[in-house]
């Protein structure tokens, strides 16, 4: 009788060390995930800033060689309908900054110079002018 309560408590004590070796093992595995998970996102967003500032690369070379330029000019350029597989959108605002959405991040280019009110870019073909000193961007139909 005394043998078997000693077996029984020697079992209860391995079933509780079990559940807690378990649940301890729960929690470094789920720590590990949410590292890895954080370090993903942080990845896919850093990627993202850097296409979109190639995007800005872009369009600021297009303004700085139509500001640039001596006399009128005028030149069409072409924006890509996703950033390598991100959906995006851009416009401008205030006549001075330009600015790309593209999955809940905005970047913003702030342009050396102000463009002429009623400047528009879009996805697609734009044409810049400069008129008497005055740059315009339009979008192309």
């Amino acid at each position: 009788m005394i043998l078997n309560k000693i077996s029984k408590k020697r079992l209860g004590q391995s079933s509780v060390e079990f559940v807690l070796i378990s649940s301890l093992m729960f929690l470094v595995f789920l720590g590990m995930f949410v590292v890895i998970q954080s370090s993903m996102a942080g990845a896919y967003r850093d990627r993202l800033y850097a296409i979109m500032e190639q995007m800005s690369n872009l369009v600021s070379t297009e303004m700085r060689m139509a500001y640039n330029s001596p006399g009128d000019y005028a030149r069409e350029f072409s924006l890509p309908p996703t950033l390598e597989g991100y959906i995006y959108n851009i416009n401008i605002t205030n006549s001075s900054e330009i600015s790309i959405q593209s999955e809940d991040i905005d970047y913003v280019i702030f342009l050396d110079y102000n463009l002429n009110d009623g400047s528009n870019i879009s996805i697609g073909k734009n044409l810049i002018t400069k008129v008497d000193g005055n740059v315009t961007i339009k979008t192309v139909p």
